[in-house]
């Protein structure tokens, strides 16, 4: 998630179309994957809690999100981690706010006030 939202959407149609148009701005090359399934989307990469509303918002509900350390490090330990991504996710799909959703979740609020949200 490091690049912006152009960026992050030129990568996901690279993965996941089985035809890809060349974009010079996006540094793209045509491409065309002939027999190759395309592949689910993954983010990774100094994930937390606080960075799953942009991702949901740029790459939807069908992918994987590859959190460590946004699990790890979180104020009380790996379960309470776990427990605010799922958080933040559920908060997301019910379509509300992470912000208003950690009011009345102590993990995802934890969470952060660490780290924040993007």
């Amino acid at each position: 998630m490091y690049g912006g939202e152009e960026e992050v959407k030129s990568l996901l149609a690279t993965c996941e179309s089985s035809k890809v148009s060349e974009d010079r701005k996006a540094n793209r090359l045509a491409q065309n994957w002939e027999g190759f399934k395309p592949v689910l989307a993954v983010a990774s990469g100094g994930l937390h809690p606080g960075h799953v509303p942009k991702i949901m918002q740029f790459l939807g509900r069908d992918i994987v999100i590859q959190f460590g350390g946004g699990i790890h490090a979180h104020p009380e330990g790996t379960r309470a981690g776990a427990t605010a991504v799922r958080q933040a996710i559920d908060a997301i799909i019910s379509g509300e706010k992470i912000k208003d959703y950690a009011m009345h979740h102590k993990e995802l609020d934890l969470a952060l006030q660490k780290w924040g949200t993007e």
